[in-house]
């Protein structure tokens, strides 16, 4: 049948020298690889890239597939009310707009334009807030994740030994947490856009 429709295992053919596992069982430490990914070979030059990602949770890793050229649409900006729970962020926003106040609210200005004005501010200082915070999130989970993969790595040769196996679960604990604030912020931006949607 592969060959009747000339199918091609991707990841194996585009890594022919290396040795990677796709499924880890835990009573027996054992690894395999069962996994796969099967495209015809015509389609294959429409990928930029295939890995196998850390086995975070599960025992099976992932397997993470980019395609050429494709972007994601832009989408509008909305406030990630999650955000108001912090109070660096709310201590933040009180800071810039006392400043904007303080430097704009005059008889010259209308009340229109201040709000207005106002409105800019608030969605600058947020985007900025947002976008650093993002980063040293994005940095911390990628730091996590490095440090899965070196562990799966030692795991493939020592798989009895106790303290990395400890050491995997207390990474996959803290990458668990912080994807989980991920999801919420992701949960509350799709029951936003169902609402919307809704009528």
């Amino acid at each position: 049948m592969m060959n009747e429709l000339s199918l091609i295992d991707v990841w194996r053919k585009l890594n022919p020298e290396e040795k990677q596992f796709t499924f880890y069982l835990n009573p027996h430490q054992s690894r395999t690889q069962i996994d796969m990914v099967w495209m015809n070979g015509e389609i294959v030059n429409e990928l930029k890239e295939i890995e196998i990602l850390p086995n975070e949770w599960p025992d099976h890793n992932p397997i993470q597939i980019i395609w050429k050229g494709r972007k994601k649409p832009k989408k509008r900006w909305t406030l990630n009310i999650q955000l108001i729970k912090e109070k660096e962020y709310m201590n933040k926003l009180k800071e810039e707009l006392k400043y904007f106040l303080k430097e704009n609210n005059n008889e010259a200005t209308t009340k229109q334009n201040i709000w207005d004005t106002m409105k800019a501010v608030i969605r600058g200082t947020t985007i900025s807030y947002n976008a650093r915070r993002n980063r040293e999130n994005y940095a911390q989970q990628n730091n996590l994740k490095f440090r899965i993969k070196e562990l799966e790595s030692q795991l493939q040769n020592t798989p009895k030994d106790r303290r990395l196996q400890y050491q995997m679960i207390v990474t996959k604990h803290k990458l668990n947490l912080l994807e989980q604030e991920g999801m919420i912020t992701k949960l509350t931006a799709a029951r936003q856009i169902y609402f919307e949607h809704a009528n």
